[in-house]
């Protein structure tokens, strides 16, 4: 079973450089590395060239954004597995692929508790998930995509993922999977990566308004439970926020 890891790049050199050490200090080499650089201008290329020896493909130019690179990595791969570890995101620890390779063997996705940590900080927090999914999580939440080992038959048979959207094509394709009735498994006692919260999944905005697109066009059975979500989610919101008001109040207007 070869898992293919596939990493996206556009002048994040130093980020490149902490996924290209977390992978190369692997325990194991039973997988392939692929580099899909956007053309970058930083010191990016010539780092990946020095990794050369350790990469078994790789390719620096333009693309149209994350989703075009990644489809690009998945047209590559020839594992039977893959999984998107960017630049920036690092694997968990070095027995991460020693522990998951023999794991993989027929269900669709495989997925795992996450890690995430911010530039600034050398906390590391932990994300759990549940060991059945619905579509109630679906619409609330997402799965980490740095956490997930994708069959490549899949993208065969669905299609690649959608480069119309900036940040949630991704959670569009599990989304789609889920419907689709594939399997789902989940490795409970195993985080894959580390991944950095300062990328651009953290613009929320974006990604709400894309998820709503992506709802209204593709999912319109789940529009209503979307909705209900979000009026409730911005009543708890709006609560948050006038406690806070309230709270600012009464101690600044104390004699």
């Amino acid at each position: 079973m070869l898992l293919s890891i596939i990493t996206i790049n556009l002048n994040n050199a130093e980020g490149f450089l902490n996924t290209a050490k977390s992978i190369i200090h692997q325990t194991t080499n039973h997988f392939e590395w692929l580099v899909i650089d956007g053309g970058s201008t930083d010191d990016s290329v010539k780092l990946i060239q020095s990794f050369e020896q350790h990469i078994d493909y790789w390719i620096s130019e333009p693309d149209k954004g994350i989703y075009q690179a990644m489809n690009k990595g998945i047209y590559q791969a020839k594992g039977d597995y893959l999984l998107f570890l960017n630049s920036g995101d690092v694997l968990y620890n070095e027995y991460v692929f020693t522990k998951l390779i023999p794991l993989l063997q027929r269900e669709g996705i495989y997925y795992t508790n996450a890690a995430n940590q911010g530039l600034s900080t050398s906390k590391i927090n932990v994300i759990k998930y549940p060991k059945q999914l619905n579509t109630d999580f679906f619409i609330k939440r997402s799965l980490n995509h740095q956490n997930c080992i994708i069959s490549r038959s899949l993208f065969l048979k669905y299609g690649f993922y959608d480069e119309d959207y900036q940040i949630s094509s991704d959670w569009d394709f599990t989304v789609q999977l889920f419907i689709k009735g594939e399997t789902f498994s989940y490795i409970e006692d195993l985080i894959i990566s580390c991944f950095n919260i300062d990328g651009i999944s953290s613009d929320y905005k974006t990604v709400a308004r894309e998820r709503k697109e992506i709802i209204q066009q593709k999912y319109p059975a789940y529009q209503l439970q979307y909705q209900q979500f979000l009026i409730k989610k911005n009543s708890l919101l709006l609560r948050f926020k006038n406690k806070i008001r309230r709270t600012f109040f009464h101690r600044f207007s104390m004699p």
